[in-house]
């Protein structure tokens, strides 16, 4: 049967907010090659708010320590948000309810209906 726990969703969340927009193509912290302009504004933005140029490596690592943090917040009752932040990580039989929800040992758990 499958089954994937709550807290491994969101942990394959993160990884994917990162991979599409904090992480280069190789995987390494920096700007990915579809990201490169916004994290130049972005760079423009923290300038004109501080007067200090920050190196985007930095900024990347800040923007991604927060979103990952923020969706490590997420609670079960935000699913749909979650959804729709990294559809590529919640299988689609989560994503079409086709699905059974309950607190074990593990915490709350998916279990895909047959």
């Amino acid at each position: 049967m499958a089954q994937i726990t709550f807290d491994k969703l969101k942990e394959n969340c993160v990884r994917e907010f990162c991979y599409k927009n904090t992480r280069a193509t190789h995987g390494s912290l920096g700007c990915g090659t579809n990201n490169g302009g916004k994290f130049g504004i972005a760079t423009l933005v923290k300038f004109k708010q501080t007067g200090k140029f920050t190196r985007i490596f930095e900024l990347a690592k800040e923007v991604e320590d927060d979103c990952a943090e923020v969706i490590k917040r997420v609670d079960l009752r935000n699913l749909k948000p979650l959804i729709e932040l990294c559809p590529d990580s919640v299988p689609k039989w989560i994503q079409n309810g086709n699905y059974t929800l309950d607190l074990d040992d593990k915490g709350w758990t998916f279990f895909k209906k047959n």
